[in-house]
């Protein structure tokens, strides 16, 4: 019985044996001599170059055994568990970490050598596209600025030219300053990343109180309270204020009545505001204005054009208007004017919103910089729970700054 199982065993691992050869090698079976019987002989060259070739393996269990050892799971484990910082400070490169190198990089070229070229840092992040469109934008600026300063410096003021000039020159300066500013935001936040929803032009009830303290070479240091109330339903808006200087004996008031046409996305559409205002000077040399203005603009979402600046809005506006002068019973003077603003905004974080802008105006607190340079306007609104922290400034010939809150209902 024992012999018999030993015979079948020999069988059984033979039949494996054999099975487990290549098909290739089953080939019809050749006599086997002896070593004793058929001395050694050298195969030919073309032998022994086939069978210096490597086969592929046939192994159905080769790589079963290339499992991690013990060693190599404690590792795994290790890193797992040691903290990202410490990961970065001993060498390891993650990917989040070459995305903001190179946007930051972006950004410092963006803010060098973007002055005079601007979209060099979309540029070098391989943003083609944009790069090519701020480039163009910057060219056109400069155009409406050289036509416009050389039309105003031929007419040296001897007619409407340099009236007219003058928001135009304005326009190709915003245009100039606003191109830069997107270079250096969409650098800094890279090709991935899309700015949070912008919280301007929110629908609801609206009330504010802001302080100002306002100096400039033609008036004395003064400090102003300015009060705002209004509604704004989405497709327009009401709203009247007033701007109380009591040192100086002036007071403005002023109400507006605009509205937003052919609205395609949350900051794209069109404008018609009319503007009303009145104006009392008490003092030496008193008087009364009344002013009436039309004005005519828009806003666009340029996430429209390219995602990386998603809700983060460019606009203008162009107004046409008259002043009429009371410097004793009734108002028997009145001048046309022409005013203008560009304008830049979005969401910082979720909850701070910047807006930039540029422009002139007669009737502005702060003056004019110059004939063809007016005013800029830089205001942050921090969202709370209970409405809007605001600080604004305005500089021109002269400053004001602002501080206040806007409760929403």
């Amino acid at each position: 019985m024992m012999l018999g199982r030993m015979k079948f065993r020999s069988a059984f691992l033979m039949g494996i044996c054999l099975l487990s050869q290549p098909l290739a090698a089953q080939e019809e079976p050749t006599p086997v001599e002896s070593p004793s019987t058929k001395p050694f002989t050298t195969q030919p060259q073309e032998t022994r170059q086939v069978d210096e070739l490597p086969l592929e393996s046939t192994d159905p269990f080769e790589g079963l055994l290339d499992l991690p050892t013990a060693s190599t799971l404690e590792e795994e484990s290790a890193l797992s568990k040691t903290p990202v910082p410490t990961l970065r400070q001993q060498g390891f490169v993650f990917s989040d970490t070459a995305q903001s190198t190179t946007s930051t990089t972006a950004a410092l070229i963006a803010l060098t050598a973007g002055i005079p070229i601007h979209g060099i840092g979309h540029y070098w992040i391989d943003d083609s596209r944009t790069s090519t469109a701020l480039l163009a934008s910057e060219g056109i600026s400069l155009g409406l600025m050289g036509a416009a300063a050389l039309a105003a410096y031929a007419d040296a003021g001897a007619s409407s030219i340099t009236g007219v000039a003058a928001p135009i020159f304005q326009l190709g300066f915003s245009g100039f300053i606003l191109t830069y500013l997107l270079d250096v935001v969409g650098t800094l936040q890279g090709n991935q990343l899309v700015p949070p929803s912008n919280t301007l032009n929110q629908r609801g009830f609206f009330a504010e109180v802001a302080y100002g303290f306002v100096t400039s070479t033609q008036a004395s240091s003064r400090h102003v309270i300015r009060a705002r109330g209004g509604v704004d339903f989405g497709v327009g808006r009401v709203s009247a204020e007033t701007t109380q200087n009591l040192l100086l004996g002036a007071a403005e008031y002023r109400g507006f009545l605009g509205a937003r046409l052919f609205r395609i996305r949350p900051q794209t559409f069109v404008t018609t505001d009319l503007v009303g205002d009145y104006y009392t000077f008490s003092e030496t040399g008193a008087y009364q204005r009344l002013g009436v203005e039309g004005r005519l603009g828009g806003s666009f979402d340029l996430g429209a054009l390219f995602s990386q600046f998603n809700q983060v809005a460019i606009g203008t506006w162009f107004g046409v208007g008259r002043h009429y002068y009371a410097f004793g019973d009734g108002f028997d003077s009145n001048t046309n004017f022409l005013s203008h603003q560009t304008f830049f905004h979005l969401n910082l974080t979720n909850k701070l919103n910047m807006r930039l802008a540029h422009g002139s105006h007669p009737a502005s607190i702060v003056p004019s910089l110059s004939r063809l340079f007016g005013v800029t306007d830089l205001e942050f609104a921090y969202t709370t729970n209970f409405g809007l922290l605001k600080f604004r400034t305005e500089l021109g010939d002269g400053a004001a700054f602002w501080l206040g809150g806007d409760m929403r209902f």
